[in-house]
């Protein structure tokens, strides 16, 4: 029993076949993909992200201890 690196794989690599890799063009699910990602992150993840921003940064007179309701006289 060996727990070593296997030794009977061939090294090296073709170059031919990894040329044709490199210089392939995006598959055309990819056109479909890419466009509604874009718009997704920016309908959707843009505007909470604003939201929680906001919401992070500013004061919210209800939590603020110092706070009073005005009424009337």
């Amino acid at each position: 029993m060996s727990f070593g690196m296997d030794r009977s794989i061939a090294f090296g690599h073709d170059t031919k076949d990894m040329a044709v890799a490199v210089s392939s063009r995006p598959a055309p699910i990819a056109w479909l993909l890419a466009p509604a990602l874009l718009l997704f992150v920016l309908f959707f993840v843009l505007p909470f992200g604003v939201m929680a921003a906001m919401s992070f940064f500013s004061s919210n007179p209800v939590t603020n201890p110092n706070a009073f309701l005005t009424t009337r006289h």
